[in-house]
């Protein structure tokens, strides 16, 4: 019983600590609210306050409890943000404009929630379409330029939209005039600067501190203390009274009355375009948000299943006639600093919320509209991301790199294209420049590098005479390294590239190893580069394809069956450009074997007569080995070395099993010696000897090799003499290709 009453207690003191954070939250965030709720009906005038308080307490209080109850979220905050709101403000600003609407009379406010409401509801209704389809994580495919120009445009729209209530112009306009220029109210511009030079202050000395709550009660004491203190100073306006009904569902009445119905209508393609736009960005701050909660407390949501979530509370805020509900990284990151861990601190705070606008109006109305501004400042100086201020000081310190300059370049199109066009033309104008930036930038990396077969040749080991009438012609065979993806927007280039291979050029290997897909344009580029390069005598390999694994399924899916999946496709660049040398190579001897050598002709007994190979015959038996057989392995003791007649042998290290991979160390071929060093040093095999095919080898032992140095030291010598000169020409082979690359 103690340990039940002890487990409650506990339970308790959690149910209350969630609580209080949930308060916390509310009061932290409460000046951006009601900053935020002007900003969305700015273009009201004396009117903003009776409209957009309501509007922003009813999102954050009935969206945020919907979001709370349902989000799948660390800490499900539902909110206002700063960019949705100034989005849904551009209906207000037409409808504000439409001599039919008349916003100051009570029909005419009505008809303006209702249309706000009907952008809200299908911004609701894309979000839940945008959960079914799984785009839960589109976030990633918007480019951070175009990000950052689209904030940077809200931010200047913010400095514009506050400028009325800084110089405190009546009427919430302001030109520059004579007789408006003399209306500014000096006093009123301070307090609203000092504002937010506070809050800076605060957030810079104090980062824990609630900067904004301490700011905006600094800014409303000065205000009171000169307006009611004697002061001859002219201030700004008041919040003024607030609506003291509760909110009811009842936003979308105008519905019902056919004058309003066809007002609406005429509107009604810019209501469904801001919807769009509203669904666009609120879905891409909401997962960008949630993702950056999930860092600071190490764990994971689910974003389609949060994106429902927020159309659901989009919905419900409509009905109300509230601002859209976006997920707010500020009232999570206020919650979890004063102690919330769970969805009931962010019930909490909704609640709590909804009972700061039944029960704290009164004080409200008392807020001075230069100290929201002034909080206004402060989020639009924020808007600027860290992203683009670090881009502008590299600039200006001179490092300059034109993938610096083509982002700069989209930060300012979008930025200029939403300040004249909108929002929705501004997100389209950025993807637009992002993707022919993507396409240039695939197009400039497409090749990685080139060289010959000079600087890179095969790793088979052939016998000298073939090698020494191979070295001259490995500048026939070109090697172009491609990377990123062959597709439309570089198809181009890679002809280009291919144009400019030498006269001397019979083979062209393409590496596709680092190549991360292949689209209809590119292999339909692929197969007219084949056909181009055969009428110049040049023949094409792919190097890092065969027929099952993802390039070749995507050429022969993609209609690019004129590929001999056997003879020009190639598991790496290595194997490309040792078939590339022994064609080469047949076309000096069209009659030479290259699969055997008698043993009289291998390197190891060169020089030797009859007499001396045959005593050397004798010692070394043969083996034949079957394709795939396994010669010795590697930490197999080295004692002895072997002779090639047959077949070829392929020294390869790597994984285990059928379909594991393994890398080709070097590859002989008939007539060559392998496995001198370990017999010189006694140390072990390095590595497997593996048949490619059929394959007869001889063995020389350490133990027959002693015996006959002690029977015929001058033979002994002579064998040793070959080993040396065996080991001397693939190191000079090696150094003459290390020569060559470096060139």
């Amino acid at each position: 019983m103690a340990a039940e009453g002890i487990t409650g207690d506990r339970v308790k003191a959690a149910s209350w600590r969630e609580a209080a954070a949930g308060v916390v939250g509310a009061v932290v965030t409460l000046a951006v609210m009601l900053t935020l709720g002007m900003l969305g009906y700015a273009a009201l005038g004396s009117q903003v306050a009776e409209a957009g308080i309501p509007a922003a307490f009813i999102a954050t209080a009935v969206g945020g409890i919907v979001v709370a109850l349902r989000a799948k979220s660390v800490m499900p905050a539902g909110s206002l943000t700063t960019a949705t709101t100034l989005i849904i403000a551009g209906i207000v600003v037409e409808l504000a404009a439409d001599p039919a609407v008349h916003p100051r009379e009570p029909q005419g406010m009505a008809l303006v929630i209702c249309a706000m409401a009907i952008a809200v509801l299908a911004m609701g209704l894309l979000q839940i379409a945008f959960a079914l389809l799984r785009l839960g994580a589109m976030a990633k495919f918007v480019p951070q330029p175009v990000l950052a120009g689209f904030m940077s445009a809200i931010a200047i729209l913010i400095l514009v939209v506050q400028l009325p209530s800084l110089l405190s112009l009546a009427g919430g306009a302001w030109k520059w005039e004579a007789p408006s220029m003399a209306l500014l109210q000096p006093m009123t511009f301070a307090i609203g600067i000092g504002t937010a030079l506070v809050i800076w202050l605060i957030a810079w000395r104090w980062p824990k501190a609630p900067a904004v709550l301490i700011g905006v009660a600094v800014g409303t004491l000065v205000d009171a203390a000169l307006r009611y203190g004697g002061s001859h100073y002219i201030l700004g306006s008041l919040t003024g009274p607030l609506p003291a009904t509760i909110p009811l569902p009842t936003a979308l009445a105008p519905l019902l009355h056919d004058e309003s119905v066809d007002i609406l209508l005429r509107h009604l393609p810019r209501i469904l375009t801001t919807a769009l736009v509203l669904a666009i960005i609120g879905s891409l701050e909401s997962v960008l948000a949630a993702k950056a909660t999930d860092l600071q407390t190490n764990q994971q949501h689910d974003a389609n299943a949060d994106l429902f979530t927020f159309g659901l509370a989009n919905i419900a805020s409509a009905i109300f006639g509230g601002l859209p509900v976006v997920y707010l990284r500020a009232r999570a990151a206020a919650i979890i600093q004063a102690g919330g861990r769970t969805w009931r601190a962010a019930a909490a705070a909704a609640v709590a919320t909804g009972a700061l606008f039944l029960a704290a109006g009164p004080l409200i109305a008392l807020l001075p509209l230069a100290v929201l501004a002034g909080v206004m400042l402060t989020i639009a100086v924020g808007l600027v991301d860290r992203w683009t201020r670090e881009l502008l000081v590299r600039l200006a310190l001179r490092t300059r790199t034109r993938d610096a300059w083509i982002s700069l370049a989209i930060v300012v199109v979008v930025c200029g294209i939403t300040l004249w066009l909108g929002f929705a033309a501004g997100i389209a104008a950025g993807l637009l420049v992002s993707m022919f930036a993507f396409m240039n930038a695939m197009n400039r990396s497409l090749v990685r590098g080139r060289h010959t077969a000079s600087a890179q040749p095969s790793r088979r080991v052939y016998p000298r005479a073939q090698e020494q009438a191979l070295a001259p012609l490995r500048e026939r065979i070109a090697v172009i390294g491609l990377q990123g993806a062959i597709f439309f927007g570089n198809a181009e280039r890679l002809r280009s590239e291919c144009d400019e291979l030498t006269a001397a050029t019979r083979f062209l290997v393409l590496d596709l190893s680092r190549v991360t897909s292949i689209d209809a344009t590119g292999a339909v580029a692929l197969a007219q580069l084949s056909e181009r390069l055969a009428g110049r005598s040049v023949e094409l390999m792919l190097a890092g394809v065969s027929a099952g694994n993802r390039h070749g399924l995507a050429l022969l899916a993609l209609g690019a069956a004129m590929f001999d999946a056997t003879g020009r496709w190639f598991p790496d660049v290595d194997h490309a450009v040792e078939a590339a040398e022994q064609k080469l190579l047949r076309t000096l001897e069209p009659k030479a074997s290259l699969a055997s050598v008698p043993f009289e002709a291998c390197s190891l007994v060169a020089g030797l007569d009859s007499k001396q190979v045959d005593q050397v015959r004798k010692r070394m038996p043969s083996r034949t080995l079957a394709a795939g057989e396994t010669l010795f392995r590697e930490y197999d003791p080295g004692d002895g070395l072997y002779v090639l007649t047959k077949g070829s042998i392929s020294v390869l290290y790597g994984g285990e099993g059928v379909n594991a991979m393994r890398q080709r160390y070097v590859s002989f071929s008939a007539g060559m010696m392998f496995g001198e060093v370990a017999l010189l040093d006694g140390v072990g095999r390095t590595a497997d000897a593996i048949a490619d095919v059929e394959s007869v080898v001889h063995e020389l032992t350490r133990e027959s090799l002693d015996e006959l140095a002690a029977t015929d030291p001058a033979l002994c010598a002579s064998l040793y003499r070959n080993i040396a000169r065996h080991l001397a020409e693939r190191l000079r082979i090696a150094a003459g290709a290390w020569s060559a690359s470096i060139r």
